[in-house]
């Protein structure tokens, strides 16, 4: 059986994954302390103050530590924020 799909189809099912998935992530890990919670996009350009563009070029030239999940970027707080003071000390 072959199941043809719409990109639109494909990127809606991924968007319910992540959905599901960030709650997981979030979790604290083997009962030790809690994880630190990812950001998405939206969260991450609000953090910082910036134009998703400018995310997307730091992403493109991995100078911001990232994640994915299948279409969607995910950060982390504490590592983009060592990474901006390590670039910003060089």
């Amino acid at each position: 059986m072959r199941l043809d799909l719409e990109e639109s189809d494909i990127d809606r099912i991924a968007d319910r994954v992540l959905k599901k998935l960030i709650p997981i992530l979030n979790q604290p890990d083997n009962g030790q302390s809690p994880s630190e919670p990812y950001m998405d996009m939206g969260q991450l350009c609000e953090y910082l103050r910036v134009k998703s563009s400018w995310v997307y070029s730091r992403v493109h030239s991995n100078s911001i530590p990232h994640y994915k999940a299948g279409n969607k970027l995910l950060f982390r707080r504490s590592e983009v924020d060592e990474s901006l003071i390590a670039h910003n000390a060089s």
